[in-house]
Parts: structure tokens; C-alpha cells; sequence
């Protein structure tokens, strides 16, 4: 029978038996993990960014420029008195607002001292042509014994010489001849000294009718009459003012407009503003180059617009000239349009005249610019630059040269032909190379479109004024508004 196991082997073969499971299952994993083929590695995509795009256009731009003023009539009255006097008449019509036309009789000062004054000077001129005719006839009488004294003392000197008459009658014969040229003479000096008379006494007789005629207070054109101060019963004095009038023939706004928007308005489309230095010259020199420009231009339209509640009114103008000053404080130049027959179809209660002291728009068009590359104004990076989309789809920024700018447009002038891919709409990021997903922005082109043209100043039939066919609206005399 043989021994049995020593006590001290038993624990040590159960650890070793116990680890071959372990063992065994490490060995199977081994084999199972080396027998695969690992997954292939792959690089995460970065998705495009969409994008609002548009084709870069080329349009006929017709530059608009938008300013704002006053309106003032082209000729402002003042009726002064030329003459002292009671007023003894004020028309009914010397009211103010009332519409008056050239020559009706507004105020009259009593005429009676300077009606007797003209009496007087025209009796004066009649007096002096009857003394002028008495002289005529008084040196034709005295030419006659002239010739008859002389005759008288030839024969005296002959009866003299025959010892027929004394020595004392031909002293008193040449004597008498002297008299008779000494009365010609004088006869001959007055006559001579009576057209300069006769010409002050006229010129005074002149006056005196003016002064007649100056107790009249006449309106000198068709006129709206601002003030009246003539009263009846009243002592005018010379140089009172008794009424104003303002033309209605006319009427000017003096449009502010920037000194950099006039650019818009150069004939040629300069390129360089108004502000910029430009050597010894400066800005002097191309200002009154440029207000010439302006104010010989056939090329510029005008348009006067005024907002009265939800209705539009417009009235078609023209540019004029432009003013002699800068304002120091907004570096504005002062355009001057006119406007012709402002109260002409002017429905009083309906349609309102164009009168003094309204705040208008003015809209000023340029000459159209044919064919010229023209992007939105937010499109143009403070870089210089504008965002396109390459042929591959990628991200390039472009250099461009802006020739002008209007509010919400920029004419380019290099760095753009047209037909590139745009982008109009807001990347952020925005990294050069990145790869765009292209949407086409219909509106935003069909805007820059209507802004381009906007300049032709096209007349809205939705606010011309409805008038009654058997009047064309004009306010008449004696109208107000």
C-alpha cells in the first residue's frame, strides 16, 4: 500500500491547479484577438456653409442723392410808402394768405396835396411855353427897330456931315440904337436861359405826377400777400412798410447736401471726393469747378417731395445753382432748385400749394452711368475686399476699387467684371478656402436692380393730384390756402 501524499505538497498544487484556467482562457483570447482584421480609420468631414449669393450685375446706375430744406418764394415784395400821406383806401383784399395778381390796387394814400403840387408844376410849363413864344415875338419886334435905329443914325450922320441936323441929334440917334441893342440882347439872354427853366419846371411837373401816382400801392407781380399793415385812416410816413407779398411765380429750396455725395452728381461720375486735398488747389479749386458743373448741367433732374400724412406730393423741379457758402458746422453745400407755378393745381383743403417755410425732400438724379458693375453696399468689407465663391466652391476674398457709393449700392470701378458669385449674406467665420454652399438671393438682386434706377425720378400717377376738368386747380385771385 503505498504512502500517502505528504501534507506540506497539498496547498501548492491546489494554487497551480487553480491558475491553468486563467491561463488557459488568456492563451484562448490571445488567438481569437490576433485572428482579426482591425477597422479602418476614418477622417471626420467638415460640412459646407450655406451661404446667400448673387451674379455680380452690370446696370445702368442713375445716381440719387436725397437732401432736405426750406422753401422760399424766388422773390419776396415789400410795399413801401414812397410818399406821406393819409391812407384813405385798403383794398378788401389786402389780407394775409390772399392771392393777388400784378396790378391790383391794394392801398391809397390821399392824393389831394400832390394833385394840386401837379396842377401847379403843369401851369408852370404852360407859362413858360407861352413866354417862350411872347420872347420870340418880342426879339422879331426889337430885330425890327434895331434896323430902323440903325437906318435913323446913318441919316442923321449924313444930315450931320451937310450941316443940316446938330451934333446933339446924333448923339440922341446912337443913343437910341444902343437902347434897342441892348433890349435885343436881353430879350436874346432870356430866351436862351428859358429850356433850362423850362426843363427843371417839367422835371418838377414830372415828379409831381410820380408822386401822384406813388399814393398808389399796386401789387408789381402776382403775389401771396404775407402781411398787411395798411389801415384806413392812418398817417403813412415815407419808408413805412405797409404790406408784404412773396411771388407765386417761383418758389426755391436750398437742398444740403454732403460735400462727398456730390460726387454722385459729377457729370462724368468723378471719382475722388470733394473733401480730399488736392494741392495747392484744395478744395476751393474743385469746389467751384464742380458747382459750375452742377449749375450749367442739362443732365441733373430734381424732384420736390412733401409727406402729408400717408399722401405723397411731389412737384417736378429743376436745379438752378448752387449756393455761394459752405455751412462750416455740417460741410454741406447748398443746391438750389426751382420749382415753376407752385400753386398750380393746388386744391385748397385737398392738395396743399408749395409755400414758404415748408420742410420738403428733395431728390437729386444724375446722368445714368450705362453699364457698370454695382454691388450691395454691405457686401464690401472693411478690408477693401469682397467675399466671392471660387470655381471650386471655396471661399476667396477679392480686392476691389470702389468709384462711388450711394445708400445702399457701390458702383466698382476695378477688381470686378461681373458675372462672379457674390456673397451678400453674413459668414462668421469667414476663412479664405472654406467651402460654401451657394443660395441664391433673388431678392436682394431684384433691390439693387430698383435701387440703381431709382435716380430717373419717375412720376408716382398713385399721387398726381385728381383735379376737375374744367379747371387745371390753379388758385385764383383773391384765393387762400
Amino acid at each position: 500500500m503505498p504512502d500517502p501524499m505528504p501534507a506540506h505538497r497539498s496547498p501548492r498544487l491546489r494554487s497551480l491547479l487553480g491558475l491553468l484556467p486563467i491561463v488557459l482562457g488568456v492563451a484562448v483570447l490571445i488567438l481569437a484577438v490576433s485572428g482579426r482584421v482591425p477597422p479602418a480609420r476614418t477622417q471626420d468631414a467638415t460640412p459646407a456653409t450655406p451661404a446667400r449669393v448673387i451674379t455680380v450685375p452690370r446696370l445702368d446706375v442713375t445716381p440719387l442723392i436725397t437732401a432736405h430744406g426750406p422753401v422760399r418764394p424766388d422773390r419776396v415784395w415789400q410795399g413801401v410808402a414812397e410818399v406821406s400821406g393819409r391812407i384813405v383806401e385798403v383794398s378788401p383784399v389786402l389780407r394775409q394768405g390772399v392771392i393777388v395778381e400784378k396790378g391790383t390796387l391794394l392801398a391809397r394814400i390821399d392824393a389831394a396835396d400832390y394833385t394840386l403840387i401837379e396842377a401847379q408844376r403843369q401851369a408852370q410849363v404852360q407859362t413858360l411855353n407861352s413866354k417862350r413864344i411872347n420872347l420870340e415875338a418880342s426879339i422879331a419886334i426889337e430885330e425890327r427897330g434895331l434896323t430902323i435905329a440903325q437906318a435913323e443914325l446913318t441919316r442923321k450922320e449924313t444930315l450931320r456931315a451937310r450941316g443940316a441936323v446938330s451934333q446933339s441929334d446924333v448923339d440922341t440917334a446912337a443913343r437910341s440904337l444902343l437902347s434897342a441893342e441892348q433890349t435885343l440882347q436881353n430879350l436874346r439872354n432870356e430866351l436862351n436861359l428859358l429850356p433850362a427853366e423850362m426843363d427843371q419846371t417839367r422835371a418838377q411837373y414830372t415828379q409831381a405826377k410820380l408822386d401822384v401816382a406813388r399814393t398808389e400801392l399796386v401789387a408789381p407781380f402776382d403775389l401771396r400777400i404775407a402781411s398787411a399793415d395798411a389801415v384806413e385812416g392812418r398817417f403813412a410816413q415815407v419808408g413805412q412798410i405797409l404790406a408784404e407779398g412773396d411771388s407765386i411765380a417761383k418758389a426755391e429750396v436750398e437742398a444740403q447736401v454732403p460735400l462727398n455725395r456730390m460726387l454722385a452728381l459729377n457729370r462724368a461720375g468723378g471719382e475722388r471726393s470733394l473733401s480730399e486735398g488736392d494741392g495747392q488747389n484744395g478744395m476751393g479749386g474743385r469746389l467751384g469747378v464742380a458747382s459750375q458743373d452742377i449749375s450749367a448741367s442739362r443732365n441733373l433732374s430734381a424732384q420736390v417731395v412733401l409727406e402729408v400724412g400717408e399722401t405723397t406730393l411731389t412737384w417736378p423741379a429743376r436745379v438752378e445753382r448752387v449756393s455761394d457758402t459752405i455751412d462750416p458746422t455740417t460741410r454741406t453745400l447748398g443746391v438750389i432748385v426751382v420749382v415753376d407755378e407752385p400753386y398750380r393745381r393746388a386744391i385748397p383743403g385737398v392738395r396743399p400749394p408749395l409755400v414758404k417755410n415748408m420742410f420738403v425732400t428733395v431728390l437729386l438724379g444724375g446722368e445714368t452711368l450705362p453699364d457698370r458693375v454695382v454691388i450691395p453696399r454691405h457686401a464690401l468689407r472693411a478690408d477693401g475686399t469682397v467675399a466671392l465663391v471660387g470655381a471650386d466652391g471655396t471661399l476667396v476674398f477679392q480686392p476691389v476699387e470702389v468709384q462711388f457709393t450711394q445708400d445702399g449700392y457701390a458702383v466698382i470701378k476695378e477688381g470686378l467684371v461681373g458675372g462672379e458669385t457674390l456673397v451678400v449674406g453674413h459668414l462668421s467665420p469667414a476663412i479664405a478656402g472654406m467651402e460654401i454652399t451657394p443660395i441664391d438671393d433673388g431678392d436682394t438682386l431684384a433691390l439693387l436692380t430698383e435701387e440703381t434706377a431709382a435716380g430717373a425720378l419717375k412720376s408716382d400717377p398713385k399721387t398726381a393730384p385728381k383735379t376737375d376738368p374744367k379747371t387745371d386747380g390753379t388758385l385764383k385771385d383773391g384765393d387762400s390756402q
